[in-house]
């Protein structure tokens, strides 16, 4: 069976680039929080908002690594085709 992948490359590509504009407004957003800390004496960010961006930083990570290479090279298995786990 031939089965294209471009549908699956570009749904890829749309959550690495979604990862990323998440991650990044996470970090403006604790950035924002440190800069109304030291200048005008506010809260600091907080435990959740670093939390959050750790979280969406692993997120962004494991689809820039894992997902988009397997599908940008090709390698990515087939439909029908079984992946054995390794030995």
């Amino acid at each position: 069976m031939d089965v294209s992948f471009d549908g699956d490359i570009a749904s890829g590509e749309a959550l690495a680039i979604a990862a990323t504009r998440a991650r990044e407004l996470a970090e403006q957003r604790i950035v924002v929080a440190f800069r109304t800390y030291l200048y005008e004496h506010g809260p600091g960010p907080t435990d959740s908002d670093l939390k959050i961006f750790a979280k969406l930083a692993v997120v962004e990570h494991a689809l820039q690594r894992d997902c988009l290479p397997c599908f940008m090279s090709g390698s990515a298995p087939s439909l029908g085709t079984k992946v054995l786990p390794a030995a």
